[in-house]
């Protein structure tokens, strides 16, 4: 489940939760399970549903490239230098486009975004008709996995940046920001709490 809408007022489609995953709310018993909607429900909803990917398509929703379940997940590379890093990557036959940050102002804090490394189908339902209509979208990636450096900017002139997190772009393929400045003992710590579980 990507995203619900439904109307302003009225009974609401409820979400159901269970299960651990990294999210904007986080943590066990945190993730989205399912969906309950109220037998009196009035109006128009609709609800964005994630599947995984089919090869060659580029991802639509994203979480973290370190999250639980993703390809960089238990690798350590938060807070390492982009040379520390390359080996690992490598190993993962993992291919990057780098993207250096171009600000002089501290790190943002780790803000888990909801998750799901899925291409999403949309099926809207309105409570006047029985008959629901979906609509499902694809893209397919330009990237091509392999350990090197997709389009972007390479990883040259990069070797003492310091890797701050990343995004799954198709399989194999990420895309990961770096920075010049070393992050913090207490940032290091929260990636380590919001992405290394089960490590």
């Amino acid at each position: 489940m990507v995203e619900i809408s439904e109307p302003s007022n009225g009974p609401q489609i409820g979400t159901l939760f269970g299960g651990s995953c990294v999210t904007g709310g986080g943590g066990p018993g945190h993730c989205a399970i399912g969906l309950k909607i109220p037998r009196d429900f009035t109006g128009a909803g609709s609800v964005t549903l994630g599947r995984p990917a089919k090869p060659g398509e580029a991802y639509e929703s994203t979480n973290s490239a370190f999250a639980p379940g993703e390809s960089l997940h238990c690798s350590a590379l938060i807070g390492k230098t982009v040379a520390a890093a390359k080996p690992e990557l490598g190993a993962r036959g993992i291919t990057v486009d780098w993207r250096p940050s171009t600000s002089s102002s501290p790190p943002p804090a780790i803000a888990p975004v909801p998750t799901s490394t899925s291409m999403t189908a949309t099926s809207t339902t309105a409570t006047d008709t029985t008959e629901t209509s979906t609509t499902e979208t694809s893209t397919t990636s330009a990237s091509k996995a392999g350990g090197g450096v997709v389009s972007g900017t390479g990883s040259a002139g990069l070797a003492n940046q310091y890797v701050v997190d990343g995004d799954p772009i198709s399989a194999g393929v990420v895309m990961l920001q770096t920075q010049a400045q070393p992050r913090s003992p207490s940032q290091i710590a929260q990636a380590t709490q919001t992405y290394d579980a089960g490590c």
